[in-house]
């Protein structure tokens, strides 16, 4: 199976935003564009990495003892946490208690934080309930809600203003996740939060999905929720998230008898990614794991991702 069999079942778009009050404010208000934003969550700890445009006569970027930060070219990486942005439990807690909610990705423009998401419409009481307490706040507004365009076009929306690249590899299917062997599936990260090691999927499939030990999100477009890792994958998550490589969208399926995992993340961290994936390859060669794909991104990718 591939993602563009799927893609479209979540088939609706939100746009919620959030006005941000930090000691970044100063920095985030002046005029950069579209500053994309990517948000860590391991075990109740949350940490937000900004996308900041380096000046060209600034090439060290910004110092200041009040956050991290790393520099990757063109941009100043800086990670600040979540408990200094008002409404962080909006965007911590009452999106991802949404089954089928997937961030597409988060940007800030202008001293606000932007969150373009996607959802299946059995989820709309949800998400109604999540506008009327975005309504109320002097914060945060709804921007947009309606049909969407899906992932793919996300994706590619992204890919302009922050080039991407693609990572897959493949391991041996983990133990745990045997029962999908006579499934004909294919699964989406749905948040990039851990807890105690676990993480949260997306389940798309054409049959059997009363098969699967999670929550059912829509029998009729066969999509299903479920909580679930494994050994490598908890190794990278925090390997990752310690080197502050995030990653835009995780995807899996079955191939040749393998897990396959697709990564797509920013380029200017692609060899991040890599440098970590090969010691991984290393301390894990007995369970089949190695490097099957890594390029820039384009919309080639969706012939065999």
């Amino acid at each position: 199976m591939l993602f563009r069999e799927v893609d479209r079942k979540l088939d609706m778009s939100l746009t919620i935003s959030t006005k941000i009050q930090s000691s970044l404010i100063s920095v985030v208000e002046r005029d950069y564009g579209k500053l994309p934003v990517y948000i860590h969550i391991a075990d109740g700890k949350a940490l937000m990495d900004i996308f900041l445009t380096i000046d060209k006569t600034e090439k060290f970027g910004l110092r200041s003892n009040a956050y991290e930060s790393i520099i990757r070219e063109p941009y100043q990486i800086l990670r600040i946490k979540m408990n200094d942005i008002p409404g962080n439990e909006l965007l911590r807690d009452d999106i991802m208690s949404i089954p089928s909610l997937i961030i597409s990705y988060l940007y800030i423009e202008r001293g606000r934080i932007y969150g373009r998401m996607r959802f299946h419409h059995s989820d709309l009481p949800s998400v109604n309930k999540l506008i009327e307490k975005v309504v109320s706040s002097d914060a945060t507004t709804l921007v947009d809600m309606g049909p969407g365009s899906g992932g793919i076009w996300e994706i590619n929306e992204l890919n302009r203003f922050l080039p991407l690249s693609v990572i897959t590899y493949d391991q041996d299917l983990p133990e745990e996740w045997k029962f999908t062997v006579a499934l004909d599936i294919f699964t989406e990260l749905k948040s990039q939060r851990s807890t105690k090691g676990s993480y949260n999927l997306i389940f798309y499939g054409s049959n059997g999905m009363e098969q699967i030990p999670g929550k059912i999100i829509s029998k009729e477009s066969n999509i299903s929720e479920i909580s679930g890792t494994s050994e490598i994958a908890n190794e990278l998550w925090h390997e990752s998230s310690s080197r502050f490589v995030s990653r835009i969208a995780v995807f899996g399926k079955q191939a040749e008898g393998k897990a396959r995992t697709t990564i797509i993340l920013p380029r200017i961290l692609a060899q991040d990614q890599l440098v970590i994936l090969s010691n991984i390859g290393r301390k894990y060669y007995d369970k089949g794991f190695k490097i099957t794909a890594f390029r820039d991104y384009s919309y080639d990718i969706w012939q065999w991702v």
